[in-house]
């Protein structure tokens, strides 16, 4: 007799069948996430600032006049960044020291209108004013500065911006010890910073990554 004669028999041989189904889809999805999760892994802390000198980024601003910023790669030594961000009210210097196990703002100075490299200086007598972006590349890690709590919460997001769509892109939540108000930022590999979100109560601020060149 076929095993199909029997209507038990075929029932529990079709449940089976649905079984193995299922149990085969949740493994490949087990393993495509797993593959997501391991190339976001690959992608070093260094790959979300880019040093590239002469780099330019523009970013349009809303909820706030100061929130349209150009920023620009100066000068570059070792693996030291240091650039400017013009708001249209100020321009502020910042050295930016790009390691293997975090990013780290080691110095920073407003109303700064020179062309001066500031480096050489900096490495002296070097003092990190905050932690950017640190490992392990992964959701749930945090660390804390003097007056924040940094988050990855993401590390897959993807983000439209007036300059395009960019994947694999890391956010940051920023807690504020002194303040209910909540920061975002957006790291897309080999780009660097395409996205803040500052956030309160009645009211965002952001600013968009709207163009990027290279001298």
């Amino acid at each position: 007799m076929s095993i199909f004669g029997n209507k038990k028999i075929t029932t529990l041989y079709v449940i089976l069948l649905l079984l193995i189904c299922t149990l085969n889809l949740s493994a490949c999805n087990q393993i495509n996430t797993s593959e997501i999760e391991d190339k976001q892994l690959n992608n070093s802390i260094k790959t979300y600032l880019p040093l590239n000198e002469g780099m330019k980024y523009s970013y349009k601003g809303e909820g706030n006049e100061f929130a349209s910023i150009k920023r620009k790669n100066m000068f570059i030594e070792d693996n030291y960044l240091q650039f400017t961000e013009n708001n249209g009210g100020t321009v502020v210097v910042k050295i930016y020291k790009v390691s293997d196990q975090q990013i780290s703002e080691v110095y920073k100075q407003g109303e700064f209108y020179e062309e001066n490299n500031l480096i050489s200086k900096v490495k002296e007598k070097e003092n990190i004013n905050q932690i950017i972006l640190k490992a392990p590349l992964k959701v749930g890690n945090s660390w804390n500065n003097n007056n924040q709590k940094r988050e990855i919460v993401s590390l897959d997001q993807k983000v439209e911006v007036p300059a395009g769509i960019f994947y694999q892109v890391i956010k940051i939540k920023i807690n504020y010890k002194d303040s209910t108000n909540i920061g975002y930022e957006f790291y897309a590999p080999n780009i660097g910073l395409i996205k803040t979100e500052y956030r309160g109560e009645g009211f965002v601020i952001k600013s968009l990554l709207e163009s990027l060149s290279i001298d």
